[in-house]
């Protein structure tokens, strides 16, 4: 059981985004791959989910601000908003992994905290990575827009040899833009107790009850399909199913991995940007 739940609101803010996938009636289903697990996505036309990736570090005075309004988005669309935190740049002594320096390069962040909204370039930015104050403003945006895939997953570990395995379903219900995407799954892990920077002005519902550590939350372990993902071959009306194995080490970083904080997250992606959909995947540990 997780040890550390965050509950808030967010600000709901409208607005326009042009949407990069069109719709198209649906084709015939195809299915493409085998997959031990059980797992389809839904066929009828959806709005995109949003993948949040923060950019943060427990040396950085105000990220625990921009945690804190990550985790009030998060609960205020439940199942909707997905945050992952990426601990990285000089910031950031501990909790790195090796899959945050090409992440913040792709971002470009002025500083921390920063993140990024489903890996969008929005009009008129020079850089993906967008200040705190920006993210529930285009997180709604976001939310309201059109996808032309639906992704569903489920995972599973095997507790004697830590095995996870992790199905993954893409449906098209549009056109795609391009003609490669990219599946990714990564790896969260929440109630990792450790240091964080002024948290007591910021944050302090987050610190433990005498103050001595504080709770990190949705923090990147690792990203089973690597440092891009897994290219697909996208169609409309077509349903691709994969599958992915990963042993899971006993720590990361120093940080110990344990199995019942972990979160299994898959989304898909036009190359290394424009997050198509995204999911998190239910995990049985067995």
């Amino acid at each position: 059981m997780k040890t550390f739940r965050i509950l808030g609101l967010a600000l709901v803010v409208t607005g326009l985004l042009f949407a990069g996938c069109k719709k198209t009636e649906d084709e015939d289903e195809e299915e493409e791959g085998t997959v031990s697990l059980d797992v389809s996505a839904p066929t009828e036309p959806q709005n995109k989910n949003v993948l949040l990736e923060e950019f943060t570090g427990n040396n950085c005075q105000y990220c625990p601000d921009g945690h804190k309004r990550v985790n009030e988005l998060i609960a205020a669309n439940s199942g909707r908003l997905i945050g992952i935190n990426i601990h990285e740049g000089s910031l950031a002594q501990l909790y790195k992994t090796e899959f945050g320096p090409a992440l913040y390069q792709a971002a470009k962040p002025s500083g921390i905290p920063a993140g990024t909204i489903n890996r969008i370039l929005f009009d008129g930015d020079t850089a993906m990575a967008l200040n705190r104050g920006y993210f529930s403003y285009r997180a709604n945006q976001v939310l309201a827009q059109p996808a032309c895939a639906n992704i569903a997953a489920k995972a599973s570990i095997n507790k004697s040899t830590r095995e996870l395995t992790v199905a993954v379903a893409v449906y098209y219900t549009g056109t795609p833009t391009g003609s490669t995407n990219m599946i990714n799954v990564a790896i969260t892990q929440d109630s990792v107790w450790g240091s964080q920077k002024d948290p007591q002005n910021l944050y302090p519902e987050a610190w433990n009850s005498d103050h001595s550590k504080y709770c990190h939350m949705h923090m990147l372990r690792h990203l089973v399909t690597g440092q891009w993902g897994d290219a697909i071959t996208p169609a409309t009306g077509k349903q691709i199913k994969k599958e992915y194995k990963y042993t899971i080490p006993a720590s990361i970083s120093n940080v110990d991995m344990v199995l019942e904080n972990l979160n299994v997250i898959a989304f898909v992606c036009e190359g290394h940007a424009n997050v198509i959909n995204v999911c998190e995947a239910p995990l049985t540990i067995r």
